[in-house]
């Protein structure tokens, strides 16, 4: 039951989850002063100077279609963001829910931090809530044309006045959003100077309006002289770590072919552990999480990295750290081509779950006060846009996002170090 979804946000992607009714005004606590302390703002600038004036005209416009792809999220991952957010007075409550976008903390496997409201649906708002996965396996059982429009990728799912589980393209059931956002992408092109970005704007608008993407993310990767980037649809989310793990080959063999020069690439392997160790702080309920929680304990199964329990410093052995990437991404693979569902939750029976020992190196992290994500706060046009999280998964296989960014653009802060140290043998 893969989906696809939205977020939308200026120079950063926002990509939380939630869905319920709403709930009575209540007051906040220290424990949601607690969660807002697990993640730390930071500010977000661009110098437009660089720009040429249509370029200018054009940021208006897509920032106005980067926020209908929020407006569309709200529906995928809650339902009427708006119901919720007026039951509550408290601005700390109200800023914790935009965050999550929706009743439910992605950093504690989606648990409810409103008071009154319940467990989040398994399928948050893309399925009926009293949909089943026995329900829905028995719906497509039958195969046909019926079958496929329940697995599409670009389709909510709801049942009509039989009860019968029917699916709703994207570009109907979000027609307002997206023939608002289309028109914006439109206006865009027509300004635009670079014939590739008018390209990729064209085709996104008309994708839009048709759930038809793959001509546009051609074109989008197409793209080679653009100084904008804007990023916008339906966009596959980070399901199973294979992005990460074949990027470290990737690197090695670019490396091999001179493209990075002679220097030792030996600190990927460091860096790459870094940022396990600050992923799994995501928590289980968190693809970017699961996946690096698998990836973590699989390398140290082969001995690619090793923990001084007395300094609690992790040490890196490339050599082992190489063969283990490579053996990983090799298993990843195979269980993807063939489509092996059974094998996936084997793997992830196996390395999927936070050790002891990893658990009380995150709760030092914790017990320290570090933060484990950033939110953004950015000025634009004299407004400012308080984003949530730039990372996570929506839960359904795609996220909606929605990213303008300007290719010259310096990058964006990065937030405290939230890693145990980590020496190199």
């Amino acid at each position: 039951m893969r989906r696809s979804s939205f977020v939308a946000a200026l120079f950063a992607a926002v990509v939380v989850a939630g869905c319920a009714k709403p709930e009575p005004k209540t007051s906040v606590s220290s424990e949601i002063a607690a969660r807002l302390g697990q993640y730390t703002p930071v500010k977000l600038e661009v110098d437009t100077t660089a720009l040429t004036p249509r370029q200018r005209q054009m940021l208006p416009l897509l920032v106005a279609a980067a926020r209908q792809m929020n407006a569309a999220y709200w529906q995928e991952a809650y339902g009427n963001g708006d119901s919720q957010l007026a039951t509550l007075s408290d601005p700390q409550l109200r800023r914790y829910v935009e965050i999550n976008v929706g009743p439910w903390d992605r950093l504690d496997d989606f648990a409810a931090f409103v008071p009154g409201v319940g467990p989040r649906p398994a399928g948050a708002n893309y399925y009926p809530h009293d949909m089943t996965r026995a329900g829905f396996a028995s719906a497509v059982a039958g195969g046909g044309a019926h079958a496929d429009s329940l697995r599409n990728l670009y389709s909510m799912v709801r049942r009509d006045a039989a009860g019968r589980l029917v699916a709703i393209p994207y570009h109907e059931f979000f027609k307002a959003q997206h023939d608002t956002a289309a028109a914006d992408l439109d206006s865009a092109a027509r300004l635009a100077e670079d014939s590739g970005f008018k390209r990729y704007l064209t085709l996104r608008a008309q994708a839009l309006r048709t759930d038809d993407y793959q001509a546009s993310d051609f074109a989008w990767m197409d793209m080679k002289t653009n100084t904008l980037e804007l990023v916008i649809g339906p966009i596959e989310t980070y399901e199973d770590g294979k992005a990460d793990i074949l990027g470290l080959y990737m690197i090695r063999q670019l490396h091999g072919q001179g493209g990075l020069g002679k220097e030792s690439i030996d600190d990927n392997y460091v860096t790459f552990l870094a940022s396990l160790l600050r992923a799994v702080r995501f928590g289980g309920s968190d693809a970017h999480g699961r996946a690096n929680i698998v990836a973590f304990n699989f390398l140290e199964s082969q001995g690619a990295f090793t923990r001084d329990s007395a300094s609690h410093r992790y040490h890196v052995d490339f050599a082992k750290f190489r063969d283990g990437a490579d053996s990983l991404a090799r298993i990843i693979l195979t269980l993807q081509g063939n489509g092996d569902y059974d094998g996936v939750g084997v793997l992830n029976a196996k390395y999927g779950t936070i050790t002891p020992t990893l658990q009380r190196d995150l709760d030092r992290l914790r017990n320290k006060g570090i933060p484990v994500d950033i939110t953004y706060e950015q000025q634009y046009a004299g407004r400012r846009e308080d984003g949530g999280r730039p990372g996570g998964d929506a839960g359904r296989g795609v996220t909606r996002a929605a990213r303008v960014a300007r290719w010259d653009s310096p990058p964006a802060p990065a937030g405290p170090c939230a890693l145990p140290p980590i020496r190199c043998t």
